[in-house]
């Protein structure tokens, strides 16, 4: 628990009792997530996975914030406790529940049993609030208190069990491998009688059913882009908000389209809209003039370090993906923001992780973040805004982990396919072991040699077979495959060969090698279709916009100017639609205006 450090507050002093704990409205995020990262030590950037915000508030005013996400994945003194071995672990992680932040703000500090009334009441609330947001209840909330600053009392007051001390591990690449020596105090609490006894249980409960997480979008979100933008929090003061936030955003938008990118080229190119242009996006009149007003350079500018990403990237999902063909392959992978990294200190780059359609290479959804090793924390928050039923999601070896893989299959209903490299030893070792000659079930191979953009020649050959449950620790691999890629400078010269290996939940029946292979192949759109013409056609990497929250929000402006000229003409290339778009400018209009 942390507490905001200002000046006291003004009279009339609250009433504890008089103190009322709710969740969070989506309206509120921003303000919630701000005060957050401002005022607790360890900061905020999001939950990893599912979460929830709560306020404690006292006639409208906030004094306390506490966030809660899903519970951590390994920690020995509650699996001890709980007798859990691996496979009920697994099983059974989303029944817990972590409080990761608490925070009283300054209005709070100060008054006494708030931090105890705070938490009774939102113990109380908890399990029905995660069953509403998420799908199914929990049994056990859970928390860790750091010794050398607080003694845990609230907790200990509001009867929570203390199990002993973490061995002092950070998460680093989605392992506990990073030391740092900080041990903390565990502290757990039954929000259901006798829940220590029934998560020991071998016998799973029928209510403990994780399903697909139902994301779906009905008329209200075939609104145009134009529209939508309205509804993205507006992070700027009261004062010099003389343009509306949409209108900012779809200028910039539209500038992207031809090939214009920053404040200034955005201001240039605003300029040479006509008035009846200008008065479909939304401009207001100048009082004096009557003419309409062009946003300045350093409105542009201010609106992309103010604006929250998350929110922007929200609002750009709820608009791409009803508009999506029914894809039945995504690819997700992170990338960084290089440009933004050159003047930030380390730990403060900016990042962001996408999901694009195997297809067409168009971004489906977005998602940035700033903290070293966050990439598949940002992607299980990611796949929570996401309709993956009946879908295959592929990940490159960065991925390749527990958590991710059952997110995948049991909460959101799809499939994966993941590649496995030395970061998953001894999965890896494994695969690598295997007598692929002689176990292999079902193969399947290119006959031709193809020419490659290298001038060079190759052919790639698949094996395949169906691992045994015991086999693999990703409880949901239905097939294990190996990839031999041959590769020569001239037909008929020197032959090298590579093997790569790769996990699928899909069953045999559902996907063939040939299926396998195209679908490893398929998951470079995400670098080729997506990174490479970020890069390349919207400069993101020698982007000079390096404060406050500019980088993150270029990088999703961009991924909404892909999706919009992905997603009409056919063109051979973004280059080229860009300029069929500066030349047509009634057509980009359109784009932004048209609600189909």
């Amino acid at each position: 628990m942390a507490v905001q450090t200002s000046a006291e507050s003004a009279e009339p002093v609250p009433v504890v009792s008089e103190v009322v704990v709710r969740l969070a409205r989506p309206e509120e995020r921003l303000r919630w997530d701000t005060l957050m990262d401002t005022h607790h030590e360890l900061g905020f950037k999001q939950f990893a996975g599912r979460g929830l915000r709560y306020v404690a508030e006292w006639r409208g005013k906030w004094l306390a914030l506490v966030g809660w996400q899903t519970g951590v994945f390994q920690c020995r003194p509650r699996d001890r406790w709980l007798g859990w071995h691996k496979a009920v672990q697994f099983r059974r992680l989303h029944l817990c529940a972590n409080n990761t932040r608490f925070l009283v703000l300054a209005e709070g500090q100060g008054l006494k049993n708030l931090a105890s009334r705070v938490l009774g009441q939102n113990l109380r609330r908890l399990s029905a609030d995660w069953q509403a947001h998420w799908g199914h209840a929990l049994e056990l909330a859970e928390t860790f208190v750091d010794p050398r600053k607080y003694r845990g009392t609230s907790y200990l007051a509001a009867n929570w069990i203390k199990l002993g001390l973490s061995k002092g591990y950070a998460r680093s690449n989605g392992q506990y491998t990073a030391k740092h020596g900080q041990k903390k105090v565990m502290l757990v609490y039954e929000l259901r009688r006798a829940a220590r006894q029934r998560l020991a249980d071998p016998q799973d409960q029928p209510e403990w059913r994780c399903g697909p997480v139902d994301v779906r979008y009905g008329a209200q979100d075939l609104r145009s882009l134009r529209a939508q933008l309205d509804a993205v929090e507006d992070g700027r003061g009261r004062h010099g908000k003389r343009h509306a936030l949409g209108l900012v955003l779809a200028l910039l938008v539209l500038a992207r389209l031809a090939g214009k990118m920053g404040g200034r080229a955005a201001e240039a190119y605003s300029k040479t809209l006509k008035p009846d242009e200008l008065r479909a996006l939304g401009c207001r009149r100048g009082p004096a003039t009557g003419e309409y007003e062009i946003p300045s350079d350093t409105t542009f500018q201010r609106v992309m370090e103010r604006t929250d990403p998350a929110s922007l990237e929200r609002i750009i999902q709820q608009w791409t993906q009803p508009r999506l063909a029914q894809s039945q392959a995504l690819a997700g992978d992170g990338k960084r923001i290089r440009g933004a990294n050159r003047f930030t200190p380390p730990g403060q780059h900016w990042e962001t992780v996408t999901l694009v359609e195997h297809a067409t290479g168009m971004p489906v959804a977005s998602r940035s973040y700033r903290e070293e090793g966050g990439e598949q924390a940002a992607l299980r928050a990611l796949l929570e805004e996401v309709d993956l039923r009946g879908r295959v999601v592929t990940l490159d070896a960065g991925h390749a982990g527990k958590e991710t893989e059952r997110a995948i299959v049991e909460q959101h209903g799809g499939h994966i396919l993941v590649r496995i490299k030395g970061n998953c030893p001894q999965t890896y070792q494994t695969l690598e072991e295997l007598n692929w000659k002689l176990g292999c079930e079902r193969s399947w191979s290119e006959r031709r040699w193809q020419r490659t953009h290298r001038s060079s020649w190759e052919r790639r050959s698949i094996e395949v077979f169906t691992p045994h449950p015991k086999l693999l620790p990703f409880a949901h691999a239905r097939q294990a495959y190996r990839i031999t890629h041959e590769s020569c400078q001239s037909l008929g010269g020197a032959v090298k060969r590579s093997y790569s290996y790769g996990l699928s939940s899909l069953p045999a029946s559902e996907a063939t090698p040939q299926q396998l292979l195209d679908l490893q192949r398929g998951h470079w759109q995400v670098e080729s279709a997506n990174h490479y013409r970020r890069d390349k056609t919207f400069a993101e990497d020698s982007s000079r916009v390096r404060t406050g929250h500019g980088p993150a929000n270029a990088a999703a402006l961009n991924n909404l100017a892909l999706a919009l000229l992905l997603s009409q003409r056919p063109f051979e290339t973004v280059p080229e639609a860009q300029i069929y778009y500066a030349g047509n400018r009634d057509e980009a209009l359109q784009l932004l205006l048209d609600p189909a």
